[in-house]
């Protein structure tokens, strides 16, 4: 018996396969990618951080939800990804755990 993904359960009334068997729901990372584009291409006051913290919030529980769809191999390929694209809050974040350790 094929595994059944919590999407098609959600996306199929009575928890019937989709036509075409493909999982619709694990795609949203594509407009949200596209989103975050359009975020950082627009002028900002604050120098992007409102727009960063809000992606962190949205990514984390897409993070946990890609990961929990489609294993942990491929929950670190999108969490490097995530990383990728947020480099200069974990920048920032790593100098504060620095100074905070070594005072």
């Amino acid at each position: 018996m094929p595994r059944r993904s919590l999407a098609r359960i959600v996306a199929a009334p009575g928890g019937q396969q989709e036509r075409d068997g493909h999982d619709h729901l694990t795609h949203v990372g594509l407009p949200l990618g596209g989103g975050g584009q359009c975020l950082g291409n627009s002028p900002s006051r604050d120098d992007h951080w409102t727009r960063a913290y809000w992606l962190i919030g949205v990514g984390i529980p897409l993070l946990g939800y890609v990961t929990y769809q489609n294993g942990p191999w491929i929950g670190l390929i999108v969490l490097f990804a995530g990383m990728s694209i947020l480099r200069w809050p974990l920048r920032y974040l790593g100098a504060w755990v620095k100074r905070r350790t070594t005072g």
